[in-house]
């Protein structure tokens, strides 16, 4: 899977010094990164997190805003749409690394900026590769338990393993954008950023959808009334007219 990459700084200049120092590496070392946008301030930032439910790696400049904001700051905002974000701060105020520690944001790493090209290039190229190796950690993981659960994302570089047989239902976290919910038959839930239609790729054939907001486990379907199924966890979740039909079939075949 590509890993995709955010470089955020306010000087064109040294975007393009940084972009270039990461494709080098990307494409010398034959890695499975993809450089998406270079933005040079807080509205590109944002106009761009607010049209994506996906999860980057960024190289964030320490000054990167305006005199209201810093890095720091920014990070803060990036983190409340993108919980599981790697976020690399690119500096020249080595001098401030504590403060970033202590801010909460719990960064990736630090990068020093310097005149020395082949140190910054081996910097970047240190980072790049610590998350490919995190990656293919996970990936080796994944693979062997994906036939009965989901690995799902709770951190950074951490994940939950969650199967199949423990989920009663998935739904839309209407309350916050680009998340959803997972409800197990311990009456527990789980919410990531995620939608429906990608979690929906990796769920078996037991699960089926009922609303356009939610997916159930059929197996945990009791019946259905008025709109209305209920489930044998207790849970009562809503269905729409369009999913009747392969609704009663599932309760016909139980």
């Amino acid at each position: 899977m590509i890993q995709k990459i955010i470089i955020c700084d306010d000087d064109e200049f040294t975007l393009k010094i940084e972009q270039n120092y990461l494709s080098t590496i990307i494409k010398n070392k034959q890695l499975n990164f993809e450089i998406v946008a270079c933005l040079r301030n807080y509205k590109e930032l944002s106009t761009f997190l607010e049209n994506t439910s996906e999860s980057f790696i960024y190289f964030m400049d320490l000054d990167f805003g305006d005199n209201h904001f810093n890095g720091v700051d920014i990070s803060h905002y990036v983190r409340q749409y993108d919980e599981n974000a790697k976020i690399i701060f690119v500096t020249s105020h080595s001098e401030e690394v504590f403060q970033v520690l202590k801010s909460g944001v719990e960064p990736f790493g630090f990068i020093e900026k310097t005149i020395n090209q082949q140190k910054m290039l081996e910097e970047f190229e240190h980072y790049l590769l610590l998350i490919e190796k995190a990656n293919a950690q996970i990936r080796s993981t994944s693979a062997s338990k994906s036939s009965n659960g989901l690995q799902i994302p709770i951190g950074i570089d951490e994940y939950v393993f969650l199967p199949f047989e423990k989920i009663t239902y998935i739904e839309t976290a209407l309350e916050k954008a680009h998340h959803i919910y997972f409800h197990t038959i311990d009456n527990s839930q789980l919410i990531i950023r995620w939608s429906l239609t990608k979690v929906a790729e990796k769920l078996p054939d037991n699960f089926i959808r009922c609303h356009r907001s939610t997916i159930v486990n059929k197996d945990y379907i009791v019946n259905m009334n008025h709109g209305d199924l209920r489930l044998s966890s207790g849970d009562t979740i809503p269905y729409s007219r369009k999913y009747t039909k392969i609704l009663k079939e599932v309760l016909n075949n139980a």
